[in-house]
């Protein structure tokens, strides 16, 4: 069970499975004792800390590079074809840190995850200001990226 866990939930234990839909494995795999110490090991306030500030420092270079595709004119078929692999590695790191600041941050389980949600309810700003933004702009380059850089 350590290794499933050490492999696959180090940094995410609150998984969407459907839409709208989200498990927190902290409270799941409390009835299986190996599944809850194996969880215990990785879950540590210091880790979900570090998590969320790494997410959060990285919002305002994503949405700078998001801001530098959008601009009006820049995103031809052309430039998309020649710039595929920057313009998905910043969508996918985008909606990575996204993702995880919204699941991960308010989780629904705030009782058994006491200790790391009094953590993060500690830092000055758990969902920053740039994060609607991020969505917003993710959405739109997301679009534009799906219609080839012409008018949907």
């Amino acid at each position: 069970m350590r290794e499933i866990v050490d492999k696959h939930y180090v940094d995410n234990w609150v998984i969407p499975f459907s839409l709208g839909h989200t498990v927190d494995l902290s409270v799941e795999w409390k009835p299986y004792q190996a599944a809850k110490l194996a969880l215990d090991n990785v879950i540590t306030p210091s880790l979900a800390k570090k998590l969320q500030f790494e997410h959060v420092a990285r919002l305002p270079g994503l949405l700078t590079d998001l801001a530098s595709f959008l601009t009006e004119g820049v995103l031809t078929e052309e430039f998309i074809l020649c710039n595929h692999d920057q313009i998905l590695g910043t969508l996918r790191n985008c909606n990575v840190a996204i993702q995880w600041l919204m699941l991960h941050v308010r989780t629904p389980s705030a009782k058994p995850l006491l200790p790391v949600t009094h953590h993060l309810d500690a830092v000055p700003n758990p969902f920053p200001a740039g994060l609607q933004h991020s969505v917003a702009a993710c959405a739109d380059l997301e679009l534009v990226w799906c219609c080839g850089g012409g008018d949907c």
